[in-house]
């Protein structure tokens, strides 16, 4: 990615190429993607695969599977955590924050795609996983 220097002009701030090499490396472009948003972290980015994983297990121990759940109906194939990923994760992050990519979610996105997807299990077929986190991990191991 070329290097970008932030400019103040009569119009407001804006962003050009630091170098003549940065300018070529755009070619041209004349729009750039540029946030100060933090992307999700790396600890999100772990307990959300691992909420996949929970959810998939409690999915499947409910006798759901991807083609009996309330919208598909058919033969058995059990959720997995990218299957989980997939059917459910994904669309509610693409119709919530526009995002085709879970490297595109900013830290906010996280936790708003959990609390939809989570109502939405509940209220569907009565399932409910917490998000996961050190304290609710800690508590699991202390009650098996």
């Amino acid at each position: 990615m070329p290097d970008l220097i932030r400019c103040t002009g009569q119009m407001g701030d804006y962003w050009k190429p630091a170098t003549e090499a940065d300018r070529e490396a755009l070619r041209g472009q004349s729009r750039v993607k540029a946030s100060t948003e933090k992307t999700r972290t790396g600890k999100q980015n772990a307990a959300m695969w691992l909420y996949c994983t929970q959810l998939a297990e409690a999915l499947n121990a409910a006798g759901y599977d991807q083609r009996t759940f309330p919208w598909r109906e058919g033969m058995e194939i059990p959720f997995t955590k990218h299957s989980v990923m997939e059917c459910f994760w994904r669309p509610v992050m693409d119709s919530m924050c526009d995002k085709e990519s879970t490297t595109e979610q900013i830290t906010t996105d996280v936790m708003a795609v959990y609390e939809a997807l989570s109502r939405a299990m509940a209220q569907k077929v009565g399932i409910t996983v917490p998000w996961p986190c050190r304290e609710t991990q800690e508590w699991e191991s202390r009650l098996r």
